[in-house]
């Protein structure tokens, strides 16, 4: 089995306040205070931004590697032994923690078990988490956060857990670059650490991907047992996702509230929280987009020629300013 890599060129323990494997979530650590976040006075500050908790999938039916997802979430490198080939993120930045649970090996010999155990084509290897971290906590609270809902999952489902913090990504790469490189001092990695909740540096996005195994596992021998059908079954696999995202939100929550901060996450849908009476009637969901098409969706464009998000977002600020949008800008989305 090939020899798990290590990370270099990393600063020490005590300068870098990562937690290790061995560590628990509420050891001591040099971080960044949390960031003051100013909410706006119009519909989007009833969300707060870390409001995202979506559950993935990760299967062989789609091309993917539970190997080659852990490499990069841990910015090291890994081989998968079930294809030979062998993935290297050890120069990408933005790793802040990282830990396993239920699992005494390396991570590389985790994910490596997980493909192992797996006969078929398509089976489902790995189930991830990808919350977002509110910037209000700082970054011992969010390792906390993050290990102690890994050891929850644990205990509800008996699962292997591997997780990861994620930094924000800088508005300019030249910036990310710069200070990544300088973090190797203890002085450069308190430095990269405040910049990090300057949101004229980052978009303040801290996230978790929060991966564990499909099957039930015994961390202190390494043996896979039966899947965790519960996850899958059409009538308690929505159950459990319910329960799992209100186990987070709670925790998050929690954390918050032991940070003394007044924000707090919200991850009902829109229509549950207007039958509650928590949110006005018709708010349309935006799907999430990724970094590239991020990008592109900054340049200026004229509103008929929108992606449904932009024409969603245009059509709601007309609404609070109390001007009917043009029916170009509406879209079918809305209609």
């Amino acid at each position: 089995m090939a020899k798990s890599a290590r990370r270099r060129n990393l600063p020490s323990e005590k300068a870098k306040g990562a937690i290790t494997q061995t560590e628990v979530c509420s050891a001591p650590a040099a971080g960044f205070q949390g960031a003051v976040i100013e909410l706006r006075p119009d519909i989007f500050s009833m969300i707060h931004p870390a409001s995202h908790c979506p559950l993935l999938v990760l299967s062989r039916s789609d091309g993917r590697s539970a190997v080659a997802a852990a490499a990069y979430a841990a910015r090291t490198k890994m081989t998968d032994l079930r294809t030979g080939l062998s993935y290297n993120y050890r120069h990408t930045p933005g790793l802040l923690a990282e830990g396993r649970v239920n699992w005494k090996l390396s991570v590389q010999d985790l994910w490596n078990a997980a493909e192992k155990s797996e006969k078929r084509v398509n089976s489902r290897v790995a189930r991830e988490l990808r919350p977002a971290l509110p910037a209000e906590l700082p970054l011992y609270e969010q390792r906390r956060l993050v290990h102690g809902f890994a050891c929850w999952l644990k205990d509800e489902f008996g699962v292997a857990v591997h997780w990861v913090v994620h930094a924000p990504s800088f508005h300019k790469k030249m910036d990310s670059k710069r200070f990544w490189r300088d973090r190797k001092s203890e002085t450069g990695w308190k430095k990269y650490l405040a910049v990090l909740i300057d949101p004229d540096k980052t978009n303040l996005n801290f996230h978790a991907h929060i991966r564990f195994t499909t099957r039930r596992v015994n961390g202190k021998t390494g043996e896979f047992f039966e899947k965790t059908r519960e996850l899958d079954d059409k009538r308690t696999g929505a159950e459990c996702v319910l329960k799992i995202r209100a186990e987070w939100e709670k925790r998050t929550n929690a954390a918050l509230a032991r940070e003394g901060s007044d924000a707090r996450i919200e991850l009902r849908s829109y229509e549950t929280m207007a039958a509650a009476g928590d949110a006005p009637a018709g708010l349309t969901a935006q799907k999430h987009l990724g970094p590239k098409q991020t990008a592109r969706g900054r340049r200026v464009i004229p509103p008929f020629l929108m992606g449904s998000n932009r024409r969603i977002q245009a059509a709601v600020f007309s609404f609070m300013a109390g001007v009917m949008p043009p029916i170009p800008m509406l879209g079918r989305s809305l209609l």
